[in-house]
């Protein structure tokens, strides 16, 4: 929502006012008009990475103002979408760092000639929504005299944008040439800057809060962030308070937010009760250093494999179970027979017994029967038949000065992670824009990888929490002793900065993808095993079937996609090349993720 307008994207009730709008003679445009008139079928055939319309944000008939394409290649025919990198360095003189990553195109647009202005407030909601684009790229095309019913208008975007001309372009002898149109981004958002907070801006700071967090004032009072910076102990370093302020139109800084950040935090508390294995437990090694490490005893959860619940082979180790005294492991030394360990089984309904055949025998066994059934039915409805808790020690290494040292201090020095106790921005802050937030706080910690929320489980979800956490990803907790634990949030910093590019698999990249799909097995072991009973019996669940399935096929597909030609398969790998987590551990090296399409 920008000033008077509204923008939102198009969806297929909106056809038909397009199609008014483009057929309009009181309309601006510039794209290829063209193949747009009568087109109601086909308008929202073709791939476009955005389609947006404006509307005046209290009009009663809904009336359109302007329709807006974004496409991430130029509507150029001939052009292949991969090659547009290739033409543009080709023929245009380029002194701007546009990417893959950072650029969009600006292919088609329409709109009233009364509100040229629209054309701001759909350039400003395309970078609101992506947060990575830097440059927006429109592309003129030469002028064809004698058209002027399908001339296009650039004067309006003009205003907005960096006229670039092609190599062959002379100002006395070819004027009428290509050229493209330079929308930069950080020319057309409100600046935002950061510092930090002062004791003076307590008020602003807390009339900030108040909006979405009345209950901190309630509870601190109205001079806690003032309190907070004036303290002096050795903890108050480790708290940094920022202020966030916007540019208004007078060109004047505002406070419009505030973040509170901390790097005091208690690694083994979070390790042990918290999944942090995956994220390194928080900390930096250098393995070729003097290190240190802790051992901690932690509590495990996981889901055991698809294998061990509903196959044949699960359900006879199920009905195995149920043996009265239960089932004795191969390996075991002891099997003993008694009377009160028998084994006993039921044929088309008539209880069979080997033992005894003696009828009054026989209500025994039919009550043995009904509790084996019993039992197997009460053990379905468990938890502790779809997951396996285990303990396990989990070492924490850091780096020391000397391996005869071993200090909480070094453990703090060792810390990759912060942690985000508040943010808060006001109603004037583009929401969209809190990413940039994001950024200013990995940079408060330029040596710490990773960022943490917490969130008690009944406090209420609030607006800007709610657009940062589209950011962070859930960390589960284990089973611990510790009582009201709070939910746990993160983030790498190469979410925030890294850039992720896809590539077409190579045969180099076979075996790091093999190894990506057998590092999410797990040993699984049964539980139907009891060292007391007299009765031997080997599981026949293969834990491993699911991973072993999905391996082979993919094997087939990649040596297909590498060998033939003419294979109607194609596979792609996602490359990041900021360092990233694998397996419980770190590595700087590109990492492939397969897809298949």
């Amino acid at each position: 929502m920008t000033g008077e307008f509204v923008v939102r994207r198009a969806t297929r009730d909106d056809i038909k006012p397009i199609c008014t709008l483009i057929s309009a003679g009181d309309v601006k445009w510039f794209g290829n008009k063209r193949p747009k008139y009568g087109a109601k079928k086909a308008l929202m055939q073709s791939y476009q990475t955005h389609r947006f319309v404006v509307v005046l944000k209290h009009a009663v008939d809904n009336e359109l103002l302007a329709y807006g394409e974004f496409r991430n290649y130029p509507a150029l025919g001939p052009l292949p979408g991969d090659s547009w990198m290739d033409w543009l360095l080709g023929k245009y003189c380029i002194n701007i760092p546009i990417s893959w990553l950072n650029t969009l195109f600006f292919n088609f647009c329409t709109y009233k000639s009364a509100h040229p202005e629209v054309l701001l407030a759909l350039v400003r909601e395309l970078f609101y929504i992506e947060n990575r684009i830097w440059y927006l790229l429109t592309v003129r095309m030469p002028e064809v005299k004698g058209n002027f019913y399908y001339a296009e208008s650039f004067d309006d975007l003009e205003k907005y944008a960096n006229v670039l001309y092609p190599r062959e372009f002379s100002i006395t002898s070819n004027t009428n040439t290509q050229s493209v149109y330079v929308i930069p981004r950080f020319q057309l958002l409100p600046k935002i800057s950061y510092r930090k907070a002062l004791a003076e801006d307590n008020d602003d700071i807390i009339d900030i809060h108040s909006l979405e967090m009345p209950e901190l004032r309630a509870k601190l009072g109205d001079y806690y962030i003032a309190e907070e910076l004036l303290r002096q102990d050795d903890d108050a370093k480790k708290n940094y308070l920022i202020v966030v302020e916007l540019e208004n139109e007078c060109q004047e800084s505002e406070t419009a937010g505030f973040m509170w950040l901390t790097s005091d935090i208690d690694i083994r508390f979070y390790v042990r009760n918290y999944e942090l294995e995956t994220f390194g437990n928080l900390l930096k090694f250098i393995s070729d250093k003097p290190y240190a490490f802790e051992e901690i005893l932690v509590s495990s959860v996981d889901p055991k494999a698809q294998a061990s619940l509903f196959t044949n082979e699960a359900i006879d180790d199920l009905y195995a179970e149920t043996i009265i005294g239960g089932v004795q492991r191969n390996d075991s030394g002891t099997s003993v027979a008694s009377v009160s360990k028998m084994k006993v089984s039921s044929i088309h309904g008539t209880i069979v017994d080997e033992a005894f055949s003696g009828g009054s025998n026989k209500f025994y066994m039919r009550e043995a029967l009904f509790l084996k059934f019993q039992y197997i039915f009460e053990t379905l409805l468990t938890i502790n038949y779809y997951i396996s808790e285990k303990n396990k020690l989990i070492n924490l290494f850091y780096n020391v000065k000397t391996k005869s040292d071993q200090h909480d201090s070094f453990l703090e020095q060792a810390s990759n992670v912060f942690i985000l106790k508040y943010i808060s921005v006001d109603q004037k802050f583009p929401i969209e824009r809190i990413f940039s937030c994001i950024c200013a706080m990995f940079s408060v910690f330029p040596e710490r990888d990773y960022c943490m929320m917490t969130m008690p489980k009944t406090a209420k979800s609030v607006r800007s929490q709610e657009e940062v956490l589209k950011y962070f990803m859930p960390v589960a907790q284990r089973p611990s002793e510790e009582t009201n634990l709070e939910d746990v949030y993160i983030t790498h910093r190469s979410t925030i900065f890294g850039e992720i590019s896809l590539y077409k698999l190579e045969a180099n990249d076979v075996e790091t993808v093999q190894d990506l799909i057998l590092g999410g097995s797990t040993q699984m072991t049964s539980s139907f095993l009891y060292p007391d009973s007299s009765f031997s019996y080997s599981s026949k669940v293969n834990a491993y079937a699911d991973i072993e399935h999905e391996l082979n096929v993919l094997n087939l597909i990649m040596t297909d996609v590498l060998n033939n030609d003419d294979t109607e398969y194609f596979a792609f790998t996602i490359r990041c090349d900021l360092i990233i987590v694998i397996m419980s551990y770190f590595t700087t090296i590109t990492c492939p993720i397969l897809t298949i399409i």
